[in-house]
């Protein structure tokens, strides 16, 4: 059963491997909040959405491999935490623009067709006015212009986030795990003052970044 189970995992989630000194190598230099309120860095988020946003995949697995700090079950839990409302806010945010938008190119879509269509009935009902000949000319274009500018908005600027939008839905469904070599470390050194632990071997794990001070 856990073979399988392991088996299902590996197929489902493509992982992106991080290394970093510490903990704090993925918030920011200039927050000095705690971890629970501090803000992400912009390298890490950066680097992040590069590596992410090529993978077809929803299912995306983030392997934090701590390289100086021995592991933190709790601060880990936070940044984990973190991150998933980080970009669950972000997700939401740049939504609502879109949703905005949207809504406001249907109303100058429908705005602008129907100033033409009532254009186009006043015409009929009153074609010999010079009033009425005079509006439809100076209304018209701007009839049109509501029109195509809406359909634009509609079609095209409401859509244009989408691919931020799925970058950040991703990170709130990502699975993140931490390892530390720091254990390792610490442990060589007690078995042996006097000699130089060895420093862990980097090897590349499908998209490999190394995210550091």
């Amino acid at each position: 059963m856990k073979a399988a189970k392991k088996k299902l995992h590996a197929k489902e989630y493509q992982d992106v491997s991080i290394w970093v000194d510490k903990y704090g190598d993925l918030f920011s230099d200039y927050d000095s909040r705690d971890f629970t309120e501090r803000a992400l860095s912009d390298d890490f988020i950066m680097e992040v959405r590069k590596l992410v946003r090529e993978m077809p995949s929803d299912h995306i697995e983030i392997k934090f491999n701590l390289m100086e700090e021995p592991s933190n079950p709790e601060t880990e839990a936070i940044i984990i935490k973190n991150i998933h409302e980080h970009f669950a806010y972000y997700a939401d945010a740049v939504q609502q623009e879109m949703n905005k938008i949207f809504r406001n190119g249907c109303l100058m879509c429908a705005g602008g067709f129907g100033l033409i269509i009532s254009l186009a009935f006043l015409g009929t009902v009153a074609a010999d006015s010079s009033l009425i000949s005079g509006s439809h000319m100076a209304l018209e274009p701007i009839g049109w212009f509501l029109a195509w500018t809406g359909l634009d908005m509609v079609f095209q600027q409401s859509k244009k986030e989408q691919e931020t939008i799925d970058f950040n839905l991703k990170m709130t469904r990502a699975e993140i795990t931490f390892m530390s070599f720091g254990i390792t470390m610490d442990v060589a050194n007690a078995e042996n003052e006097n000699s130089i632990a060895p420093q862990p071997k980097v090897i590349p794990c499908g998209n490999s970044l190394r995210v550091a001070s």
